[in-house]
């Protein structure tokens, strides 16, 4: 099938489409808004570090976390580890230190709450005078936006008001940094749980497992020679880390770790996942601002749609090699993300780590599938044809191959090879033309047709 003109024509090459606008593209790039004066946007700098205290300071929504405050709140501050300049904020309640240390306005008011005082009390004691005159200055229309939408409009005042300092922006690594981070490959793997298990129980040689993990060296070889820094993992959690409470299309880690989840028999027995937080968060900010609409994890448990597919191209180390960025997709509720919503959404990605100034080598993982169905008068289907074609189209027509529908698509590959759509993230974040590295079909894998496929960019 062929898309429609206007939608080919969104199909540029990753490098052809700017990064978008107010992008932060290496650690110490310091964003066009910080010229704003007296404000501090909640960016993922400031999420990261001020983490503890916003969480401590949104648990005082319940009675019983308030008492306990109050009766020792440097007990309590040493709960959510709160660094030592956060907690002398907290107890001065200076709360423009408080933002200057990650704190958000909506987070540590709580505070302020807690003391019996309004958003106009804090607003008085942020800009330096008291309440009474803040509280006059609003009745006769606020702060005048003339002299405060820039800081050359601040330095210029004969008594400038107290600097918001722009010190966490200052580099600590330019030397060596590379011009941008190198996507070194792309990985689509299926993340079939028995697969996990027969690495985790020694299972591996017995004669039903053998002859798939006998494929494998020729693909872990690579991934030892590749050596990625960062790892992008794009699976969908399994009723695990997320219930029906809360769905989102796409989930994105951001934390400095992730733990394996207890699936129900308990967590696996690999390695925590370390994450990548810096380059996480400029993927994040990346992302919204080309118009995908993230949901941010700062803890999140990752199951074995993300620790199967690691085991699968590193074995079992004792640390993981390499860090990562979970990227989670909803494909349990109906309807998940369009093949090519997911494509897109992988040239996004790779627009976002071309703007990176970092010297991370990068690998993307697109994982699930491939042809499974696990419920219903059909749980067992299997179509290894449609699943070598997926690969084939994959590679050489990713376009033509991202108008397929679901419907066709749990036709064809059962209801729960719906999870192949995620393969088309790895597939748009490389160049339009690729090299294939490595392929393995395998039949079954449990209830599953279990694919394996390296890609570089040519």
């Amino acid at each position: 099938m062929t898309p429609p003109e206007e939608t080919r024509t969104e199909h540029a090459e990753p490098e052809q489409r700017p990064a978008p606008a107010g992008d932060r593209s290496s650690p110490d790039h310091v964003p066009d808004y910080e010229d704003i004066p007296g404000t501090y946007v909640f960016n993922g700098r400031r999420s990261r570090a001020g983490y503890p205290l916003n969480m401590m300071a949104m648990s005082l929504n319940h009675q019983a976390n308030r008492d306990a405050f109050t009766a020792d709140s440097e007990a309590y501050m040493e709960r959510f580890q709160l660094s030592p300049e956060q907690r002398q904020a907290v107890r001065d309640r200076d709360y423009l230190a408080m933002l200057r240390l990650g704190g958000n306005i909506y987070f540590i008011h709580k505070l302020a709450v807690l003391d019996g005082l309004t958003l106009q009390h804090v607003g008085g004691d942020m800009s330096g005078i008291t309440v009474d005159e803040f509280r006059a200055m609003m009745l006769h229309g606020g702060r005048p936006i003339e002299g405060n939408r820039t800081r050359a409009e601040w330095a210029a005042r004969p008594h400038p008001e107290r600097p918001t300092g722009l010190d966490e922006y200052t580099s600590t690594n330019k030397e060596g940094r590379a011009l941008m981070a190198e996507l070194v490959g792309g990985i689509g793997c299926s993340h079939v749980p028995a697969v996990g298990a027969a690495m985790d129980n020694g299972k591996t040689e017995e004669s039903y497992w053998a002859p798939f993990f006998e494929k494998l060296p020729p693909a872990r070889e690579w991934m030892a020679q590749t050596a990625p820094d960062v790892c992008i993992v794009v699976y969908n959690d399994h009723a695990t880390a997320l219930d029906l409470n809360l769905i989102p299309t796409f989930a994105l880690g951001v934390g400095e770790s992730f733990q394996p989840a207890d699936e129900g028999y308990g967590p696996r027995r690999v390695p925590v996942v370390e994450g990548a937080p810096d380059l996480a968060w400029h993927l994040a900010e990346s992302l919204i601002l080309d118009e995908f609409d993230m949901t941010l994890a700062n803890k999140m448990e990752v199951d074995h749609g993300l620790t199967v597919p690691l085991s699968v191209m590193f074995g079992q180390p004792e640390a993981w090699p390499t860090k990562v960025i979970p990227l989670c997709v909803n494909v349990i509720q109906y309807p998940p993300p369009t093949a090519h919503r997911c494509l897109e959404l992988g040239r996004a990605i790779r627009r976002a780590l071309d703007a990176w100034e970092g010297p991370e080598r990068i690998a993307i993982f697109g994982t699930g599938g491939m042809s499974h169905q696990l419920q219903g008068e059909r749980v067992g289907l299997i179509n290894s044809n449609f699943d070598t074609e997926f690969m084939n189209r994959m590679i050489a027509e990713p376009d033509e191959l991202a108008t397929i529908s679901h419907t066709e698509l749990i036709r064809e590959a059962g209801s729960e090879g719906i999870e192949m759509v995620m393969w088309m993230i790895m597939r748009g974040a490389m160049n339009p033309e690729v090299t294939e590295i490595y392929r393995n079909l395998h039949v079954p894998t449990s209830n599953t047709s279990n694919g394996l496929l390296i890609l570089e960019n040519a």
